[in-house]
């Protein structure tokens, strides 16, 4: 290919680009309008987290919706009062024009269907954690695709096996049609894998042991698992407290729906209990796990599929019922409560409720070795620096002893270094031990406390910023030490001013609170300094920092200006902060000196400004008045 012709196709390519860019920048995203409808009461425990699971897989596929969600409270209705709820909704959002509706479990969802309103056959429908597919009603609806939570029971009753031995498994049923169907099913399942299913074995409960022998037999362990499907009405109700005491070893709990008649049986078990659904667990229940589809899941598939239908794919493209995916899923608190050998579960189980130290062994233990690092090194600094603060005392007072013409003097030098010693410590004492109290506070909440992934990620970043402070500390106090020594390093060269000021603005413009005006004043054209850059930046933002922590309200200042007369530059922070009165304008440039004990800080902001200044061959001008503000410049001869 000739050269002309790769430079033609580069010019090509070059505007299809842009055009693309283009058409980009100028498209705007359609705000879509979604109902949700949840099938249960509205303090549900697991609502909170559905919630904020439709908007993180919203978010991640760029979609910002607006959200109505309603909450059918299905066990506090019958049939028809429930469809009647569901249509009067469905009136209620109809001049709202929805673009979808998610809806989620069995109840809501044949509500939803059953009550026939006409948006519920308009707007395109998504439906997910239904156990019992109604697939006759759902072809009257060619607008509904959805996800079947088929319930896995012989899965679980392995599940079961593996980690508790041969046992006897009881689940709870009624005569309402749903009982019926799960009954069906289950009958399917374990006759498919030879799991004996037995729905009139003898009931039994203490006052129905004939003889010691029989009471015998029913406590020893079977010769293998059974099912057995146990009615919660009539008078055989009675043997369900008898299965959850702890007076009947080797029968255990697996759960196969959620309504009032069962809601409690997990929680007052003094066995461990199981689930085939996931409803309850990882809450309140004392539900130990099962494998099942996981709320993360049944959200995550829900939301990707009602995504790609609101950003343009036909929904009739998708299939009417497609099964959602299951996985092992265990709640961890239960797990080591019931003290389960951990080895025994599947390798690829989820966890539910894992403390942040469990789940990331190698962050945690980074942290808490960063933390002890940190605080060892402090702690080293201090010792150093109170051992150089003894000897120079011992020092001065040798010299006492030698030379009596200058006894004043030493004296007066031993006293200031003894008080500039308690000083430090004083100040060091509350600057340190805040951060410190943090760090070990927070690592301490996230070893011990169960905590959600967002509450151990805030947590984290509030280690990581303490640890920032107490670096800041240290690195401040190096700086002085290095300034005061002479060992404090300068690179000279041109400096524009105006870049300077605005490098500061744009830097620290984020962090200023709203209710404060934040402003910038350069003259034109723009001057240069012959400075170290990097130490004048450091002395100017030690400026601004002290009015930012000083003003609640009105402005701050930033800029320079060019005073002729006196060939000077003053560069300036000026703020209408808390001002400093007259005695305290001579106290503030000295090391740990702080006119109010209850800001953070530890008095040596200032006084490195001004030593960076001084080396700069500069000076600091403070005008100042009490209650109105303070303008404070660093002021070069050009």
């Amino acid at each position: 290919m000739k050269l002309k012709d790769i430079q033609k196709y580069a010019i090509y390519l070059l505007c299809f680009l842009m055009v693309t860019l283009v058409v980009s920048c100028f498209r705007t995203k359609k705000e879509y309008r979604v109902v949700v409808i949840q099938s249960y009461e509205q303090d549900y425990p697991a609502y909170e987290d559905s919630d904020r699971l439709i908007r993180k897989y919203f978010k991640k596929k760029g979609i910002n919706p607006q959200i109505k969600t309603f909450y059918l409270d299905c066990e506090q209705y019958l049939t028809d009062a429930e469809e009647k709820r569901m249509s009067l909704y469905l009136d209620s959002i109809s001049s709202w024009k929805p673009d979808l509706i998610l809806v989620y479990d069995d109840q809501a969802t044949y509500s939803l269907m059953n009550c026939h309103h006409p948006l519920g056959a308009a707007v395109p429908v998504v439906f997910s954690g239904v156990g019992l597919p109604n697939k006759k009603l759902l072809a009257q609806y060619p607008n509904v695709s959805g996800f079947w939570d088929k319930a896995d029971y012989v899965t679980n009753i392995h599940l079961i096996k593996r980690l508790l031995g041969e046992c006897t498994i009881y689940m709870l049923h009624d005569s309402t049609f749903i009982d019926k169907c799960i009954t069906q099913e289950l009958y399917s399942q374990g006759a498919k894998a030879n799991i004996r299913i037995d729905k009139n074995r003898s009931m039994y409960i203490p006052v129905e042991m004939l003889s010691l022998e029989k009471t015998y037999e029913y406590m020893q362990r079977p010769d293998s698992t059974t099912v057995n499907v146990v009615p919660v009405q009539g008078d055989k109700l009675a043997a369900v407290s008898w299965y959850m005491s702890r007076y009947a070893p080797y029968v255990y709990y697996l759960q196969a729906k959620r309504d009032f008649r069962v809601m409690n049986t997990s929680r007052f078990s003094s066995k461990p209990s199981f689930t085939a659904i996931n409803e309850e667990l990882g809450y309140s229940s004392k539900l130990v796990g099962g494998y099942i589809t996981s709320l993360d899941t049944q959200i995550k598939e829900s939301v990707q599929r009602a995504a790609e239908i609101l950003e343009g794919d036909n929904i009739k493209a998708f299939p009417q019922i497609t099964e959602s995916k299951k996985d092992y899923v265990f709640d961890f608190r239960e797990i080591n409560f019931w003290g389960i050998d951990k080895k025994l579960l599947p390798k690829d189980a989820l966890f539910l409720n894992r403390p942040f130290k469990d789940a990331h062994p190698k962050l945690f233990w980074s942290l808490m070795l960063s933390s002890s690092i940190i605080i060892i090194f402090i702690f080293g600094g201090l010792i150093t620096m109170y051992v150089k603060e003894s000897k120079a005392k011992r020092q001065a007072q040798r010299a006492l002893l030698h030379e009596k013409e200058s006894l004043a003097e030493a004296l007066d030098k031993a006293k200031e270094s003894d008080r500039m010693k308690s000083v430090f410590l004083a100040n060091m004492s509350h600057e340190i031990r805040t951060p410190l109290n943090a760090i070990v506070g927070f690592s301490n909440l996230i070893a011990e406390l169960e905590l959600t992934q967002e509450e151990k990620e805030q947590y984290s970043k509030i280690i990581t910023t303490n640890n920032e402070l107490l670096l800041t500390l240290i690195n401040n106090i190096l700086d002085l030490a290095r300034i005061e020594s002479g060992s404090f390093t300068f690179h000279m060269e041109s400096c524009n001013l105006t870049e300077l000021i605005n490098k500061l603005y744009t830097q620290y413009a984020p962090t200023i609170p709203a209710h404060i005006e934040f402003k910038k004043k350069c003259p034109e054209p723009a001057i240069s300094l012959y400075t170290d850059k990097e130490r004048l930046l450091q002395a100017f933002e030690n400026t601004l920092k002290n009015a930012i922590k000083f003003t609640s309200s009105g402005f701050i200042e930033i800029g320079y200006e060019y005073i002729a007369e006196k060939h000077e530059i003053r560069l300036y922070v000026q703020d209408t902060g808390i001002g400093i009165s007259p005695e305290g304008q001579k106290a503030i440039f000295e090391r740990f000196k702080k006119l109010d004990d209850f800001v953070q800080g530890t008095g040596l902001g200032l006084p490195i400004c001004q030593a960076i200044v001084k080396q700069l061959n500069g000076y600091i001008l403070l005008q100042s008045e009490k209650d109105k503000g303070s303008r404070v410049s660093l002021v070069f001869e050009l």
